[in-house]
Formats: C-alpha cells, sequence, structure tokens
C-alpha cells in the first residue's frame, strides 16, 4: 500500500466509525435517561468518548498527509501515534467518570423503566461495536496504523461493556436493582484496562521500542541471501507511526568496487520492501570482511 492508500483507508473508516459512534451514543443517553440506567447512561458516553477518540484519529491520518519539511525531517507519521496516545487517555479519563456515577447508584439503587427500550438498544449496540471491532481491525491489520489499532479496541471494550449492560438489566427488571450500577462498574474496569495497554504501546513506540522479531529475521535473511553480502553484522529497527525504519550493517569482500557494493545495497533495499511492505526507509552500512590470518 502507498501512503495515499494507507491514509485514505484510515480515513474513510474512521468517518463510519465516528458516524456510527455518535448514533448510537445519542440513543443510548436518551434511552439511559428515560430508564433510569446508569450503566445504558455510561456506555452512551463511553461511546461517545469512543467517538471523540476517532475524531481525534482522523485529525491525526490528516496530518500524516504533510510531507517531511526543514523541522521534521522523517516527516510527521510519528503524529499517529501521539494520537492514539491522546484518544486512549480520553478512554481513561471517562472510565473514571462511569465507575464514579455506578458507585453512587450501587449506593441508591432504584427500580427501571423503559424496560424492552433499553434491552433493545444494548443488544443491538452490541452487535454493532463488535461489527465495527472487526472492520476497524481488519483495516489496522492492513494499513499497519496504530491509532486504527487502538481504535478497534475501543470497540471491542464497548460491546464487551453493551452486553454486560443486557445482562444487567436483565437483572434489574427482576429485581435485583444492583446489577446496573455493578454493570457500569465493570464497564468502567474494561475501558481503564483497554486504555491502559494502548497507552503503553504507544508509549513504547515513541521511545523506539521495536521487537519487530519477524520483520527482522525476514531483513537478516534477505541480506544473506544477495550475492556478494558474507556477513549481516546487525539489524535496528523502529517504528514510525504505521511503518518501519531500519538500518543495517552487511561485511562484503573488502576488494569489491564502489559500483558493486552500490548494486548489493540497492538489491537489498529492492528485496526488503517487496517482503515488507511496511519498510518505509533501510540504511545498509558497508564494511570490509576481514580475512582470517
Amino acid at each position: 500500500m502507498s501512503d495515499e492508500d494507507v491514509i485514505s483507508e484510515g480515513e474513510r473508516v474512521t468517518k463510519i466509525s465516528i458516524f456510527t459512534l455518535v448514533t448510537l451514543g445519542t440513543l443510548m443517553i436518551v434511552i439511559g435517561f428515560l430508564s433510569g440506567s446508569v450503566a445504558l447512561k455510561g456506555s452512551g458516553v463511553d461511546t461517545l468518548g469512543d467517538a471523540l477518540g476517532s475524531v481525534i484519529v482522523l485529525i491525526g491520518l490528516k496530518i500524516l498527509r504533510k510531507p517531511p519539511d526543514r523541522r521534521f525531517q522523517y516527516g510527521y507519521y510519528k503524529v499517529e501515534t501521539l494520537v492514539s496516545m491522546l484518544g486512549a487517555i480520553i478512554l481513561i479519563l471517562i472510565g473514571i467518570w462511569i465507575f464514579y456515577v455506578s458507585l453512587q447508584s450501587f449506593l441508591s439503587p432504584k427500580e427501571l423503566g423503559y424496560p424492552w427500550a433499553t434491552l433493545a438498544i444494548s443488544l443491538f449496540s452490541s452487535v454493532c461495536f463488535f461489527l465495527l471491532a472487526i472492520y476497524k481491525r481488519r483495516a489496522a491489520e492492513r494499513t499497519n496504523l496504530l491509532s486504527l489499532k487502538t481504535d478497534s479496541l475501543a470497540s471491542v471494550t464497548s460491546g464487551m461493556a453493551a452486553s454486560i449492560v443486557f445482562v444487567s438489566l436483565g437483572f434489574s427488571y427482576l429485581g435485583i436493582y444492583h446489577a446496573d450500577a455493578i454493570a457500569g462498574m465493570i464497564m468502567a474496569g474494561l475501558t481503564i484496562a483497554m486504555a491502559y495497554t494502548a497507552i503503553k504501546e504507544s508509549s513504547l513506540t515513541l521511545l523506539d521500542v521495536c521487537t519487530c522479531s519477524g520483520v527482522r529475521g525476514n531483513l537478516r535473511e534477505i541480506a544473506e541471501s544477495v550475492d556478494g553480502v558474507k556477513e549481516v553484522r546487525e539489524v535496528l529497527l523502529r517504528k514510525s507511526g504505521p511503518y518501519v525504519l531500519g538500518e543495517m550493517r552487511i561485511a562484503v569482500d573488502g576488494a569489491i568496487s564502489v559500483h558493486q557494493a552500490h548494486e548489493i545495497v540497492e538489491e537489498i533495499e529492492r528485496l526488503a520492501k517487496k517482503r515488507v511492505p511496511s519498510l518505509k526507509r533501510l540504511t545498509v552500512k558497508i564494511e570490509p570482511k576481514e580475512k582470517k590470518r
């Protein structure tokens, strides 16, 4: 995928996500107020928070379109990772708020109204969230966008939360009024846990941590297969937004010409970008292979 294709697909998926989340969140909040369900209201607020996170992702994707300049000489790709972290922080704040409201409801439980409407919207929302999560996850795998992956995790959380709300509403209408508040607290915990995972991954990426074991192995194998390469001494990788940047040190016969060395480097780069589509840049340093005495 080209940069333009990656960003365009990310924007398209994010716009669909925003429309879906705003619609579902609004319905859940309205019915939550009418019925008095704190879990449904909390789920609605959480959904609108996800929509806000999607808006931030969309803004980040638009920034990715900017070409490298004198200040950002490697481009704006890490903005996408920063945006992912901001979205996760918003989710944590929403989770804390939901937990507080749910705790207040637990201390003062009450009977809920509009049973069929609340059950229907919670079940419908749960199905929509899981379908949206699958859609965004597949798009994240195609584009390698961390912000889209984080967004898909948020949808999974919302789907699980809506499912818990559905079950808790059933218990509430059977006379177990504390079930609604307990569901709200569980939902808050899930939201905070998912957001923590996303913040951890984003932080590691911003600190240039890149396990990328499969990519590293592929690059080493590619270099070793090129004629003229005597040894692959080092492969260093780091993530930059949806892309991987790499550095490699290889050893070649010290007697070859500059032109031959250049051809070896070009062949490594060509094969590497063919096998690893997410590889944005690979810098290859050539060193002479020392003769054994």
